[in-house]
């Protein structure tokens, strides 16, 4: 059953039933499109392997995750709230049953991913669909989602399951609202908690999801706007999409959202603290992450419509106050419009406030980890920046003749545009070399890409190369203890002991309870039969942890019997 594309094109109600059979047809033929272009656009991924950017600590090396899916995995999933400073135990789940079906492939794992967006696609298309009637606008925005370029990261990299997993969860709780508000009642309703609770626990970035369904009643649902004057009236008087309801009713009815996404929001600060990946107030006080968060609001909208030099990691650095002031300035007079247009423009109101509240939580003000932006915190809000250009070029066009075939012929260049530099970003995420050697060229001063080269190509066996990044990693970063740590190994195999030791002993300086150090210069000392240097870094490993001090206490034994 489908719906009429002829309709008012500022009504805010839901859609009217139309012809079933041809919409039908129509329906389907854009479904199986978005799917199939999708999915052909990503299929290579299928020959990728896995990173040892985060995928070697989620799958590849993480022993609780081998096991598949078992009811100790189950249990761990949901227990295991600090490691990898996230907890998201629906997401760990998808990685156990990855596991449980494809062993330690990466094939299997890349290609979910990627069936899982072109399911976000074509959900996106049905939600924006039937609740606006828009056909081909809907179909557009889908079609967006589905090949920009900024979204290749959430798909690309098997750790960025969770970004994937959750934006489907995001899509199934705001068509289940959909399907509440044009009948409310207690299971529909609870529908929408159940998947918004699972949502959030397969990554906690939807707690800002209550909110913009309160967008969607504005529009294009039109609960606090009354009903469209070609709108049909609703059945016996109950509370629908085509009545309005009062502000303080569908306040209320999102208490129970907004409380789960209290706990969830606690539960992810605490696993992040725990973690250590949260930045303190003293390491970038507030001022910075108010100036960063401004200018990443401009950079993303920036890189949505000219989505070139697009990088794995962009680090942290100085913004000029310019570049603030002028970002500040936008933002605010776009909302400011957004608010003063709303009747005019209600998709505009919308789509500009979807994009604001969702990338709140990963903007910066509470940092968690380096990076000033990210590309994979864009997957669902530009969303909302996509309605508005969509929505947006068809009103500004309006009923001219020429309208429709010159909106057919501009989406499709920037489709096939779009689709061009995709394909070309996908390319980039082959393996870690590729990935940072790229990293590299959109912003050379980057410790970060400079580290996760070195790492790979030491990994590789490359530790003449690996030394020349991780020694510019610890100059552009002297307190990055892991790029001290990797660079003791390198030179160790470069057999310039002086320099390892110094590597290694920075790098306890730096991380005085990490276990790591101790045993990579205890087994250095060992190799250089160095005993007496040993048994001192056991000493001092004994007082961090005396499990680890044995492990090494036994290698020197050992050594010495030799």
């Amino acid at each position: 059953m489908g719906y009429t594309e002829k309709m008012n094109p500022e009504a805010w109600a839901v859609p009217i039933i139309s012809s079933p059979k041809v919409s039908a047809r129509r329906w389907t033929a854009v479904c199986l499109v978005l799917a199939a272009v999708t999915l052909a656009l990503y299929w290579r991924v299928g020959g990728y392997e896995f990173l040892d950017y985060d995928d070697a600590q989620y799958i590849r090396d993480n022993q609780a995750v081998h096991g598949g899916l078992t009811w100790t995995g189950v249990v761990w999933a949901f227990s295991s709230i600090s490691y990898a400073s996230n907890w998201h135990p629906l997401t760990w789940i998808s990685h156990l049953l990855d596991v449980q079906i494809f062993g330690l492939s990466p094939r299997g794992p890349h290609l979910v991913n990627a069936a899982l967006h072109a399911g976000n696609a074509v959900l996106l298309f049905l939600l924006l669909g039937g609740a606006t009637s828009a056909f081909w606008r809907s179909a557009m925005v889908a079609a967006l989602f589905a090949v920009h370029p900024l979204h290749v990261e959430s798909v690309a990299w098997v750790s960025e399951r969770k970004d994937v997993l959750s934006s489907l969860l995001w899509l199934l709780t705001s068509g289940a609202y959909l399907l509440y508000a044009r009948r409310p009642g207690s299971g529909r309703y609870a529908a929408v908690v159940v998947l918004f609770a699972l949502g959030l626990m397969a990554k906690p970035m939807l707690v800002t999801l209550p909110l913009v369904l309160l967008l969607m009643d504005w529009w294009p649902l039109g609960r606090l706007t009354g009903p469209c004057p070609s709108a049909p009236p609703a059945h016996a008087g109950r509370p629908s999409a085509r009545q309005r309801v009062p502000l303080r009713a569908c306040l209320v009815e999102k208490l129970p959202l907004a409380a789960l996404s209290v706990l969830a929001g606690g539960l992810t600060l605490a696993a992040q603290q725990r973690g250590g990946s949260m930045m303190s107030v003293q390491s970038l006080p507030l001022p910075l992450r108010l100036g960063n968060a401004l200018a990443s609001y401009f950079s993303y909208l920036e890189k949505t419509l000219w989505p070139t030099s697009l990088a794995a990691f962009y680090p942290l650095g100085d913004i000029p106050v310019w570049k603030v002031a002028c970002s500040g300035l936008v933002l605010a007079c776009a909302s400011w419009a957004a608010v003063r247009w709303s009747r005019r423009y209600p998709w505009f109101l919308m789509g500009w406030f979807w994009y604001l509240a969702t990338l709140l939580p990963v903007v910066g003000l509470i940092q968690v980890g380096a990076q000033a932006m990210a590309d994979r915190y864009t997957y669902l809000p530009l969303t909302g920046v996509f309605v508005i250009i969509v929505w947006g070029a068809h009103r500004l066009l309006g009923s001219r003749r020429w309208a429709r075939p010159a909106l057919a012929v501009a989406g499709g260049l920037a489709l096939l545009a779009c689709a061009t530099l995709t394909s070309t970003q996908i390319g980039y995420w082959r393996d870690d070399i590729t990935l940072f050697t790229h990293a590299l060229r959109v912003a050379p001063d980057n410790g970060n890409a400079r580290y996760n080269l070195g790492r790979s190509l030491l990994s590789r066996k490359n530790a003449g190369e690996a030394v020349v990044h991780l020694q510019r990693a610890v100059e552009l970063s002297p307190t990055y203890a892991a790029a001290w740590n990797d660079l003791g190994l390198a030179l160790k195999r470069l057999r310039r002991p002086q320099e390892a030791v110094a590597a290694f002993e920075k790098t306890i300086s730096l991380e005085p309870t990490d276990v790591k150090p101790y045993m990579n210069l205890g087994l250095y000392y060992i190799s250089i039969g160095d005993t007496r240097g040993a048994w001192r870094v056991h000493q001092s490993l004994h007082q961090v942890d005396a499990r680890a001090a044995d492990s090494l206490r036994q290698f020197i034994v050992a050594a010495a019997e030799s």
